[in-house]
């Protein structure tokens, strides 16, 4: 077999290892988008329940003080004040329960969006290096066949 013959082959094992490696980059850009993407959905399905669970609650609380402003008419006047007190109290105490809830769930999101960075940049560490040993071969590689054109009368 020719100098030009063992160059052509090695070339060709070169270009495959280098479709393989450019596939592995595409692979893995697919699956971070995926990732992301199904991130975006969760965050957003998230955000739309809790909107809903929210307006279900206000709807509830206002249909529950209509009930209450109809039964109160009914009652004596010296009960308004201590009723609107509970009202107000309750009112109040949701609020913080809704603010609470917020800030939970806000920093809940924030943690899981520092995770999945650190993931994302230990994957894109990862691939560096592996595409640096990777270029480390190819250069070794192509020493070599400087070596053995220079040896080769």
């Amino acid at each position: 077999m020719g100098e030009k013959e063992r160059f052509e082959i090695i070339l060709e094992d070169l270009n495959r290892k280098m479709d393989l490696l450019i596939e592995g980059h595409r692979t893995l850009d697919q699956k971070i988008d995926r990732i992301a993407d199904g991130l975006r959905q969760e965050m957003h399905q998230m955000r739309g329940e809790l909107q809903a669970e929210i307006i279900g609650v206000r709807d509830g609380l206002r249909q529950e003080m209509h009930q209450m402003r109809d039964g109160l008419r009914q009652e004596m006047h010296q009960m308004r004040g201590e009723l609107q007190a509970e009202i107000i109290g309750v009112r109040d105490g949701l609020k913080e329960e809704v603010h609470k809830t917020r800030e939970e769930l806000t920093e809940e999101i924030k943690k899981r969006e520092e995770g999945l960075k650190k993931e994302i940049s230990k994957t894109r560490r990862e691939l560096g290096e592996k595409i640096d040993k990777i270029s480390e071969k190819l250069l070794d590689h192509e020493r070599r066949i400087k070596a053995l054109e220079n040896t080769t009368p």
